[in-house]
């Protein structure tokens, strides 16, 4: 039967292609459901939407372009196999129906395989999460039969692995973005502020590097800009930002590897996929841990998002992309978990 925590990844399953305009009403029409008690407001709600739709692209459920004049694409369904678990487990990713988790009960109880559903937190910070759907077997061909009998993929080796060591490194995405030569367009600014991860007015002072954001005049999409004295690259937001961070020589990763906990500060989230491949390390939506309950000296403003269950390796391999050292700590209780 169908849940209504998964009523979005319905509606993007059942569309496979669809333009921000249809995600956007979708969304809307949902929200009073399942996001706050009275409305907050079109600010909040954007903000939500946003947050929505990273989580689906961050679990492998479907796939968002840069350009905001391009589909988002809905993932074919498949099993990923979770990492550093007691019994071979795999956690379902991509498109979704109401009655797949039927079927899967079906299959599952032939080939002696539990099938674990849990809803993940739902809050203004994480709404519209689908539910965690995993199997559990006691070995990895009870888990191929079920993918192969429901023509589902599923490989041995967790994506995350394969994810986090075949992601671009930092280097080599600012390669991949041509420098121009132009002069400063007169559109409204931002800039990124390496100590608040905000963007901000622009200040009296010139910065020889800077990361600026820019509103389009016309349409309410944004540019960002790498700036290196009077070059720029066009960048994704995320790349951009740490490559500011490794500049001015901020370090913004916490790693707890007792309790397998990745820390990264909302205001300097993860580009895609590398969040991609710390999500899929357990298949739980990373926590959103606002500043508030931050430990005193948490960079940022914004507070933090926790990945759960991300093995030492690929915490890493995420960290060597992007440039930045680990900063090895025993997080607070408040971290720990997943609800």
């Amino acid at each position: 039967m169908s849940e209504r925590e998964d009523d979005l990844l319905h509606v993007v399953s059942a569309w496979r292609e669809l333009k921000w305009r249809r995600f956007r009403d979708a969304f809307d029409i949902l929200y009073p459901h399942l996001g706050p008690a009275e409305d907050q407001g079109s600010i909040v709600r954007s903000s939500a939407r946003r947050r929505a739709l990273n989580l689906l692209q961050w679990l492998g459920h479907c796939d968002v372009p840069v350009a905001a004049t391009e589909p988002i694409y809905c993932a074919p369904p498949v099993l990923a196999r979770l990492s550093a678990t007691r019994f071979p487990q795999a956690v379902l990713c991509g498109a979704r129906s109401p009655h797949t988790t039927d079927a899967l009960q079906g299959v599952c109880a032939r080939y002696r395989c539990r099938l674990l559903i849990e809803c993940q937190p739902q809050n203004i910070e994480a709404a519209y999460v689908p539910r965690r759907i995993v199997i559990e077997a006691d070995s990895e061909n009870a888990i191929a039969d079920v993918a192969q009998e429901m023509h589902i993929a599923y490989s041995a080796v967790p994506p995350a692995w394969d994810i986090a060591k075949f992601s671009a490194s930092l280097d080599e995405y600012l390669m991949s973005c041509p420098p121009v030569q132009l002069p400063d367009i007169d559109w409204v600014r931002h800039d990124f502020n390496t100590k608040s991860l905000q963007f901000r007015p622009v200040g009296a002072a010139f910065c020889h590097v800077r990361l600026s954001r820019y509103q389009h005049p016309l349409f309410p999409a944004m540019r960002y800009y790498l700036w290196n004295g009077n070059a720029y690259r066009e960048v994704e937001r995320e790349w951009g930002c740490y490559a500011l961070l490794r500049h001015a020589g901020i370090h913004v990763l916490a790693y707890d590897p007792r309790h397998l906990i990745l820390a990264v500060p909302s205001g300097a989230a993860l580009p895609r996929m590398l969040a991609r491949a710390c999500t899929l390390c357990s298949g739980y939506a990373p926590r959103f841990v606002p500043q508030t309950d931050c430990p005193s000296g948490s960079p940022g403003r914004a507070g933090l998002h926790v990945f759960p269950g991300v093995p030492l390796m690929v915490a890493q391999m995420v960290a060597d992309k992007l440039g930045q050292p680990l900063d090895i700590k025993t997080l607070p209780t408040l971290f720990r978990g997943v609800a």
